[in-house]
């Protein structure tokens, strides 16, 4: 086995956490510290920042981990999540590399309905989301007279689109948290959002 190797790094370009396979003085460790990168000699360098576990410390944090892994995820804010709604956000991570969440990807309709209380339902036609607006609501007559810029329009557009991802993709799921529920919306919510500003 060779005496060095990262598991994991995580942080920006200037500092960062380094979780590694290591030796000292013949003790094999599992070294879990902050780095930071040197601009001046263009390279990354250990800090005092961290913590080094042998066997015996290891074994009695992996210990602690396992009898307390529920109490441990609620006090950092984590929380159990569902294999649907992580199969939900690993979708919302594909959709954005494919480019799913683009201004063009969201148009509008409308349709009149006097009948149907509903101001908006949403529709996927031809890979396309479409917001279809019933004109027969209160709402819809309100905002024409405002006179509302197109800008406006098409944010509005793009949080009702957002809202039906989510709703499609995790309504239907058994025992779904609510906030958790909120927080895909949310998710949805910021990346439309940051399409519409970038284009992408």
């Amino acid at each position: 086995m060779q005496r060095e190797k990262t598991l994991a790094e995580d942080g920006s370009e200037k500092k960062k956490l380094v979780i590694r396979l290591t030796e000292y003085e013949g003790n094999r460790l599992l070294d879990l510290r902050f780095w930071y990168f040197n601009k001046k000699e263009g390279e990354w360098h250990r800090t005092r920042k961290g913590i080094m576990l042998n066997r015996e410390n290891f074994i009695c944090a992996k210990k602690t981990f396992e009898a307390n892994d529920e109490e441990i995820l609620d006090w950092l804010g984590i929380g159990y999540v569902p294999e649907h709604v992580e199969k939900y956000a690993n979708e919302q991570e594909e959709a954005v590399e494919r480019g799913a969440y683009a201004p063009d990807m969201v148009s509008t309709s409308t349709v009149e309905q006097p009948r149907n209380p509903a101001f908006f339902e949403v529709v996927h036609r031809g890979g396309k989301t479409e917001v279809e607006y019933n004109e027969s609501h209160p709402l819809f007559a309100k905002l024409n007279e405002s006179g509302e810029d197109a800008a406006t329009q098409r944010l509005l557009n793009l949080l009702l689109a957002s809202y039906h991802r989510a709703k499609e993709r995790l309504g239907d799921s058994p025992a779904t948290d609510a906030s958790i529920l909120f927080d895909q919306l949310e998710h949805d919510w910021s990346n439309y959002l940051k399409g519409y500003l970038t284009g992408k």
